[in-house]
């Protein structure tokens, strides 16, 4: 399967140019910034411009985020490992985001989810997306 994906590299720096890549490519670079600890990624079906699924992770924390079009954000509801009132950062894009525990998953869990989300179109059942 290939998809379209923008990332950031492995010093942080968002790298905004738009990569369309066999899924194995998406996921090597998602290796690599998972062994720095830190990274942010945007990904698509290369077919259509929307929906897109982004992924901040840094340390055990992680925030997904689903853009139906360019109006609609969404954000997938936590999974318990961090409570609500607790929050984490996690990178957006270049830049460090603080959320609330209610958005905010294992970095296992959201990679998961995205990777669920690009083979079928939605997210496992167990999570909700949010407006913010």
């Amino acid at each position: 399967m290939n998809v379209s994906w923008a990332a950031t590299d492995v010093s942080g720096r968002f790298v905004p140019q738009e990569l369309e890549s066999d899924i194995s490519d998406f996921v090597e670079r998602f290796k690599r910034l998972r062994s720095v600890g830190s990274g942010y990624v945007e990904v698509r079906r290369p077919q259509s411009d929307f929906p897109v699924v982004t992924l901040g992770f840094r340390g055990k924390s992680a925030v997904l985020h689903v853009m139906h079009d360019p109006e609609q954000i969404l954000i997938m509801s936590g999974d318990g490992s961090l409570p609500s009132g607790g929050s984490a950062e996690v990178p957006v894009m270049g830049d460090l985001t603080e959320f609330d525990g209610q958005f905010v998953v294992t970095v296992d869990e959201g990679w998961a989810a995205l990777l669920e989300f690009l083979r079928s179109g939605t997210l496992p059942a167990r999570y909700d997306l949010i407006d913010p």
